[in-house]
């Protein structure tokens, strides 16, 4: 974080990722604005989203300080020549990017949705089925180039005794697997059996979500239609086509009557 001070966009100090310590360093500037008599209505801040997530955003956000996270790609650079990278010039383009967004111009920048906890959390799944299905395809080619440097190209991965076929293989030279490489290639199937067993494990769980899902809904579909007022019933209407108040059948048949015989009237 870059402290930012009296209108000048030089970083004074920096800061370290800590919530309160930010809170606080903004707190005192809006007292030194006030007792320069300058109220501060408004506060906001931004800063790029990274790896750090959206959980700055979310704490400030509910302390009552406007935050944003600004998408990285979505601020203009100069790539006509190469320019100096220091932490004093980012937040120089930050600033500017940011206060031209604030003011409502066009092509500055574009900020991300902060989400909910629950909404990040909801991500988690296939975040992780996404990674460890490469780190599924990485072990499988670390296998088959070691396998590749004698000769072996017919080994079946997909097959669930992969690791029991391992002493009957034969190199290109007639020979048994070393016993160095062999167990570097046993130490390998595991981690690979391991890897896809986490991926069944969340497949099945998503699968069961979505099969708990429509349970549910039906059942809040259910009480939702229990929970509604029942229709109105709408009253006899006259020959002019207004609605009147309920009344008993007798006194609408008599309604009805005189409205016939005054249509009927020459």
């Amino acid at each position: 974080m870059e402290e930012i001070t009296r209108g000048r966009s030089q970083p004074l100090k920096k800061i370290g990722a800590d919530a309160p310590a930010l809170l606080k360093l903004l707190q005192r500037w809006r007292d030194e604005a006030g007792r320069a008599g300058h109220t501060v209505k408004r506060i906001a801040v931004a800063y790029e989203a990274a790896g750090d997530g959206f959980w700055l955003a979310r704490w400030l956000r509910a302390h009552g300080i406007e935050a944003y996270a600004i998408h990285p790609s979505s601020v203009p650079v100069s790539r006509e020549h190469r320019r100096a990278k220091t932490d004093r010039l980012d937040t120089e383009l930050l600033m500017r990017a940011f206060l031209g967004w604030l003011r409502g111009e066009k092509r500055h920048c574009s900020m991300a949705a902060i989400p909910t906890l629950e909404e990040e959390d909801a991500r988690r799944p296939n975040r992780e089925r996404g990674t460890l299905v490469g780190e599924q395809t990485r072990l499988i080619n670390r296998v088959k180039a070691i396998l590749a440097r004698f000769g072996v190209r017919s080994f079946r991965l997909s097959l669930r005794q992969a690791a029991d076929r391992l002493e009957s293989i034969r190199t290109a030279e007639g020979t048994p697997l070393p016993d160095n490489t062999r167990a570097e290639l046993y130490r390998f199937l595991e981690r690979l059996n391991l890897v896809r067993a986490q991926i069944r494990a969340i497949e099945q769980e998503r699968l069961r979500r979505l099969a708990a899902a429509p349970a549910a809904a039906k059942a809040e579909d259910g009480a939702g239609r229990r929970r509604l007022p029942p229709p109105a019933v709408p009253g006899p209407r006259a020959a002019h086509g207004r609605s009147l108040p309920h009344s008993s059948p007798k006194a609408a048949s008599g309604i009805s009557a005189q409205a016939e015989d005054a249509r009927d009237a020459p």
